[in-house]
């Protein structure tokens, strides 16, 4: 399933819990970040999908994204170039660590499990 949507404040502290806890310095510039503009929000199922969904979204430091994957090639030059500063960059994708959390997102962005 595929939606686009506008998150709020409310939503956002629900997606993002372990950057308000262990992050708090940056957490109200992601809230402000990802409740400034439509998202696109994808479900994608299947087997195996959190990790394949990881893989493609590379990690968090986007110098250490592969090629091939969205943090690498959807990068803009100034957030490489914030990035080898070592100041924060603007998230281009989320994606959920395990099941549970999956679970929660899934309610949250989608309402009731089918």
């Amino acid at each position: 399933r595929i939606q686009s949507k506008r998150l709020s404040p409310g939503e956002c502290k629900k997606l993002y819990p372990k950057t308000r806890k262990n992050l708090p310095e940056i957490y109200a510039a992601v809230e402000r970040h990802m409740t400034s503009n439509f998202s696109v929000i994808v479900m994608v199922e299947g087997e195996d999908a959190i990790r394949k969904v990881r893989n493609l979204k590379g990690p968090t430091d986007l110098l250490r994204a592969p090629p091939g994957t969205i943090r690498r090639d959807f990068i803009t030059d100034e957030e490489r170039e914030l990035s080898r500063q070592g100041r924060n960059v603007k998230n281009v994708m989320h994606a959920p660590d395990d099941q549970a959390e999956a679970e929660i997102e899934i309610k949250l962005l989608f309402g009731k499990r089918r």
